[in-house]
């Protein structure tokens, strides 16, 4: 009894194996020869959020996992793209129609943008079957919000014009130009005048009484910064520097150079000059920079042919504006308003050739409130996201 079973296995063995090789052989034929479609032309293979698709021998895509519950089937031709089931939703909420993009170039069939309840809204021709939900986040064609981001892809792929920034009008100097305004006395409030005996005058006559002045007679380039003197807010002396270091201001104005006109040359004082300057930015890094012309002398005291003479005045102002941007450090000459159509100090507005009476300081004053800067005021950039704010306690 036994031996009759294993010969009829054993007759069965040759069909077997025709069977298999049969099967095998099958799936590099082509559907049109054999009369049933192969079982081995789809390939089960997962995808992770790409775009591939899943090729047969004849060109179709066919997905099918119907033992998946995840999955869906979608079948179509190049020719005539269509959706077996465009109604069929996975588990993870997203429609089957919607995990699959074709990047086919000779593909271009019209996009339609959801509405946030799920709805065909009719929008054609879009980057993506997305449309933003007014809260920052994209919102699927199912209606659930997706996980990315909307903001920034509009730039990204070129959708949004982005305005370019304005350029700044430059002058024949090659410098931003420069919008003065009028201002009143408080403009002053938060200033502070550096200088020498000139400004000293500044300081007793301009009737700027909230106006803080480090200034001394004789002061120069190379002593401004070290040199003792007595600010207009104390009694006893200080430095520039020790003072600066301890107190900020939004404005200095600075004029020095009439004590230095006969030592070194307009370059070497341009250079000290920059340096009090780099000094004064460090210490002052939220204060903008007046650099004040030095002020021309009267005719009669240029013709006393000393070492203070205007031409020696006039070459260190054109090199003193070689250290002005017109961004943080600002030139201001009021030469024009005390000076006659000659270049000279008016006779009758000084007492000595070189310094203002103190009922014509006046004129420097409202020189010096008609070029005022208005200075930027910033906005802090804000965090897009609120920071957490801890839980009372109850």
């Amino acid at each position: 009894m036994k031996q009759k079973r294993i010969l009829s296995i054993i007759k069965k063995i040759p069909f077997l194996c025709l069977l298999g090789i049969t099967l095998v052989l099958s799936d590099g034929i082509y559907d049109g020869i054999l009369p049933w479609p192969s079982p081995f032309h789809i390939t089960l293979a997962h995808t992770d959020g790409s775009d591939d698709v899943f090729a047969m021998a004849d060109g179709r895509h066919e997905l099918n996992f119907s033992d998946d519950p995840v999955f869906q089937t979608e079948s179509r031709t190049d020719d005539n793209p269509s959706v077996e089931d465009d109604s069929a939703i996975g588990l993870d909420g997203i429609s089957a129609d919607d995990s699959i993009n074709d990047r086919d170039e000779d593909d271009n069939a019209d996009v339609h943008s959801a509405d946030a309840d799920g709805s065909d809204s009719g929008a054609e021709n879009e980057p993506s079957d997305t449309a933003p939900d007014g809260n920052g986040m994209e919102r699927a064609s199912d209606g659930l919000i997706s996980a990315e981001y909307a903001s920034g892809s509009g730039a990204e792929n070129g959708d949004t014009d982005i305005p370019e920034p304005e350029q700044t009008a430059l002058g024949e100097d090659g410098l931003p130009l420069v919008h003065y305004m009028q201002v009143e006395d408080d403009y002053f409030d938060d200033a502070v005048f550096i200088g020498d005996s000139r400004t000293r005058s500044l300081q007793l006559y301009a009737n700027l009484e909230n106006t803080t002045f480090l200034a001394d007679t004789g002061l120069t380039i190379y002593t401004v910064l070290d040199k003792k003197l007595t600010p207009s807010t104390m009694t006893t002396k200080t430095t520039v520097t020790d003072y600066l270091t301890n107190h900020q201001f939004k404005k200095i104005y600075l004029m020095l150079g009439i004590n230095e006109v006969g030592t070194g040359t307009a370059e070497s004082f341009c250079r000290s000059y920059k340096e009090v300057l780099e000094t004064l930015q460090a210490l002052q890094p939220d204060a903008i920079i007046y650099l004040q012309a030095i002020l021309h002398i009267s005719e009669g005291k240029d013709k006393e042919h000393t070492y203070i003479n205007n031409a020696a005045i006039i070459e260190r102002n054109e090199a003193l504006q070689s250290l002005v941007d017109n961004e943080h450090i600002f030139w201001l000459d009021s030469n024009p308003v005390v000076c006659d159509e000659n270049g000279y100090l008016i006779e009758s507005y000084t007492f000595d050739g070189v310094h203002l009476q103190a009922k014509y300081v006046y004129l420097w004053t409202d020189y010096l409130k008609q070029h005022a800067i208005q200075q930027d005021v910033f906005p802090v950039s804000q965090s897009p996201f609120p920071t957490p704010q801890p839980l009372a306690m109850p």
